[in-house]
Formats: C-alpha cells, sequence, structure tokens
C-alpha cells in the first residue's frame, strides 16, 4: 500500500508535534508543539522547489531554510530538556540521543530529520519518557 503526500506529509507533522509534546511534557501548541508548524515548514519547501524563476527560488529557499532553522532550534531544546529531564538511559542510549541532536542540527532534508525523530520515540517509547498530557 503506497501513502499520498498528504497521508505523508500529516504523519510527519504528528511525529513532529509528538516529539515536542513527549520531550516538554506538555500540551499541543505549548513549545510549537503543533502540526502546523511543521506542516508550514513543508510547504515552504514545497513552494521553494517549484519556483517560476531563479530569483522567486532565491527568495522562496531563504523563507524555507529560515524556518526550517528555527524548527531545529525547537528540536534542539527538545532534545536538551530530555537530557535535563531523564536520568534512567544507558550510556547507548543516551549517545544515541546526543548523535540524534546533533544529526538534525547539521541536516536541511526534511525526510532524514523525521527519520531521527521517530529512532528519538523508538527510544522514549522503551523507557516511558514522558507519556503525552
Amino acid at each position: 500500500m503506497e501513502f499520498t503526500q498528504n497521508e505523508i506529509c500529516l504523519e510527519q507533522s504528528m511525529c513532529y508535534e509528538i516529539f515536542i509534546r513527549r520531550s516538554h511534557n506538555c500540551k499541543r501548541y505549548e513549545y510549537n508543539a503543533n502540526t502546523d508548524v511543521w506542516e508550514d515548514l513543508n510547504l515552504k519547501y514545497f513552494k521553494y522547489i517549484n519556483a517560476n524563476n531563479k530569483e522567486e527560488q532565491d527568495n522562496l529557499k531563504k523563507e524555507y531554510l529560515q524556518k526550517l532553522k528555527e524548527i531545529k532550534n525547537y528540536l534542539d531544546k527538545a532534545y536538551q530538556k530530555i537530557f535535563y529531564k531523564t536520568s534512567d538511559l544507558d550510556e547507548k542510549d543516551l549517545t544515541s540521543f546526543k548523535n540524534y541532536q546533533i544529526l538534525i542540527i547539521e541536516s536541511n532534508e526534511l525526510n532524514v530529520i523525521i527519520k531521527i525523530l521517530k529512532m528519538s520515540l523508538d527510544i522514549m517509547n522503551n523507557y516511558k519518557i514522558f507519556d503525552i498530557c
């Protein structure tokens, strides 16, 4: 079964929101835990890659990269919160979280970022870190 682009976007948006909510142990809309944040990033990316000319593409690329930087900042803070609040992670999983944090900061690929968030959520599930309120 193949998923539509809308279904993929929805799954990515939910992954982002759930990661932020579980990291901060917060409700929706707190700490930018909202699917709309990721959907806005996807929209900016779509407009950028489908620009009509070079000038428009350059402007849209700036908007996209600015939004991406903003979201990576939210994710970085979420990882920091996990490190601060969680003391029972074994060394392997703590190292994984730290590596994931670095990979997200360095990546500009949305699919890569989502894949990393899913791996982070798997670890969070194993430790029952911050169930969603």
